[in-house]
């Protein structure tokens, strides 16, 4: 079993549950106290009598969602960006970059906020092209 710290709401709960099992007080009382139904106090009880104390946290506490990143893959596209192939490059782009070069599928939420946070920015349009697509824009109307 994984090793855990308990809040003081589980431990709360805990102590309830055992003092159900113990015969100290019943069901009802410990889901008033509680505040959850009775039905969830007895679902508690068979867990804590089946698991332990462990029984008391809920059973996805330790697992790791499906989607997400290694370290091993966020670490490789860090590294990727701020090569010279990628560096000029801005979030967009480099993410459809990723995909094709390196069969690297990641949306952009995740990876903007994971260049972000290791304290890369996106490459911006230089205003030189911005007053030229303006010109162009005004020629045209």
């Amino acid at each position: 079993m994984k090793e855990s710290y308990y809040t003081n709401m589980e431990l709360k709960q805990l102590n309830f549950i055992q003092s159900v099992i113990d015969k100290k007080r019943t069901g009802k009382e410990a889901a008033r106290t509680l505040k959850i139904s009775e039905r969830q106090v007895w679902r508690k009880v068979k867990s804590v009598k089946k698991r332990g104390k462990i029984g008391i946290k809920h059973r996805n506490k330790f697992h790791k969602p499906a989607h997400t990143i290694s370290n091993k893959i966020k670490n490789k596209i860090i590294e990727l960006k701020l090569s010279d192939d990628y560096c000029d490059a801005n979030f967009t782009h480099f993410r459809e970059l990723l995909e094709e070069r390196e069969h690297i599928s990641i949306s952009y939420t995740p990876l903007y906020k994971l260049l972000t946070e290791a304290g890369i920015k996106s490459k911006k349009k230089s205003v030189k092209l911005i007053v030229k697509e303006k010109e162009k824009l005004m020629t045209v109307i």
